[in-house]
């Protein structure tokens, strides 16, 4: 899916809308998450894009009447791409820029997540000669062995000196992110995609691993 950086949805940027879901959809959000952005719940409803999500595991006590997630089509936007399109050299050299940060990231202990597993899949494994993006799933795992227990995980966690936006929950989501930031390096190159995108589950999706943490 490719979208219009100049277009607008629910009277938000259509960019700017697909980067907040990037960044919200994993633990979900309230109306006051959404005003913070510029709309509301109903326009985003409206739009087909959020649903209530009370039932979410992430859903604090007390705001199951207010506490959503992405619908299918609100996942389509989350992965949707705004960059021009770009040659398959360049998409094999991203590509191998893109390993060699895994490398660091695994190595380095200034990031508190470690990478599992990169599998690509979409136009990257085709012969087209022009790509829209490479899609990527990473999948990642806390160095837990960096604290010794629950509690002191947590703290380190909450206290990394770069893990100071979002609310609570978002940040205990820090690791990851963290690492996944990294990764991107603020390239428009990629698309990636959680291991519960639905897309993954249509049996014609193939895919390839490039990395996988013996």
């Amino acid at each position: 899916m490719r979208i219009d950086s100049k277009a607008t949805i629910a009277g938000v940027n259509a960019k700017v809308l697909r980067d907040w879901f990037r960044k919200n959809a994993h633990v979900g959000f309230d109306s006051a998450d959404v005003a913070a952005l510029g709309t509301n719940v109903g326009a985003l409803t409206a739009e087909g894009l959020i649903e209530l999500d009370p039932d979410s595991r992430y859903c604090p006590p007390g705001k199951k009447d207010d506490w959503y997630g992405l619908t299918e089509a609100g996942r389509r936007l989350l992965n949707a791409s705004a960059a021009p399109s770009f040659t398959r050299a360049v998409a094999e050299q991203k590509m191998a820029e893109l390993l060699e940060r895994v490398k660091e990231v695994n190595s380095n202990k200034k990031f508190l997540a470690r990478v599992t597993r990169v599998r690509v899949f979409g136009s990257f494994l085709t012969d087209a000669p022009m790509l829209n993006d490479i899609d990527l799933v990473v999948e990642t795992e806390d160095k837990t062995e960096l604290a010794p227990g629950e509690r002191e995980w947590t703290e380190l966690v909450l206290g990394h000196e770069d893990n100071n936006n979002g609310n609570f929950l978002t940040r205990l989501f820090f690791p990851t992110n963290q690492a996944l930031r990294y990764l991107k390096s603020g390239s428009r190159h990629y698309s990636f995609h959680p291991v519960t995108d639905s897309v993954l589950k249509r049996p014609d999706v193939q895919m390839t691993t490039l990395f996988e943490l013996k």
